[in-house]
């Protein structure tokens, strides 16, 4: 089973099937490429996720996985229960908050609040 998506303006969603038996044996991977203008809030369940190239802002979460984000030019917040957070030339303020799992920062420009927990 296929999940649902819908556009509706610039905002894309993606749901779930609310099967609970087809949630729990599902895998899928996502690549979606979008204008540098972007403004980002994603939100999975569980899951790996990646950022990078954007304007921002981006928000990201996830319940389990690793968030890696590069290249984002406004503000930058991230909350995984447990994952490692990956971090690189980020230009403006970064919260970051993990559970259980590293943080990891790296060519970030001069001048960015950082605030990790």
């Amino acid at each position: 089973m296929n999940p649902s998506i819908s556009q509706s303006g610039n905002t894309i969603r993606i749901s779930v099937p609310r099967d609970e038996w087809q949630r729990r044996h599902l895998s899928i991977s996502y690549e979606l490429v979008v204008p540098p203008q972007t403004r980002l809030r994603a939100h999975p369940g569980s899951g790996s996720e990646s950022v990078e190239g954007i304007h921002g802002p981006a928000e990201l979460e996830t319940g389990s996985g690793s968030v890696t984000v590069a290249r984002v030019d406004d503000e930058v917040r991230i909350q995984t229960g447990s994952g490692r957070i990956q971090l690189d030339s980020l230009k403006s303020k970064v919260d970051a908050h993990t559970g259980s799992g590293s943080v990891r920062l790296e060519q970030t420009a001069a001048g960015p609040t950082v605030r990790c927990a």
